[in-house]
């Protein structure tokens, strides 16, 4: 086990456990008038697996865990503040880098 290995396994812990329940990821996605099919897109899934995510029947892989975390509070933010996240700069641009379309589960 690499040194990095505890505090990676916390990080991703801590990253489960501030994602909004199931049910307010998809009032957020909603709120912030995207489809599925955008946020699968920027995440680099299938809408499959966003609604799997959205009813709580799967979660994301570690490799999707951080970048639809980031995207999911980018966007409540853009909603909080009243911005359009059509136009936010920056909100739907995640790195995908190295993922595939797939429907992903822990």
């Amino acid at each position: 086990m690499s040194a990095s290995a505890p505090h990676e396994l916390v990080r991703f812990i801590r990253l489960r456990a501030s994602l909004p329940n199931p049910a307010a990821r998809r009032v957020i996605r909603e709120a912030g008038g995207l489809a599925q099919a955008d946020l699968a897109h920027a995440l680099g899934v299938t809408a499959a697996a966003i609604s799997r995510w959205e009813a709580g029947t799967r979660s994301p892989r570690r490799e999707h865990l951080i970048a639809y975390a980031t995207l999911l509070a980018r966007l409540e933010r853009a909603v909080h503040n009243d911005r359009d996240p059509a136009i936010t700069p920056g909100l739907c641009e995640t790195s995908t880098a190295g993922t595939g379309r797939r429907d992903h589960t822990l």
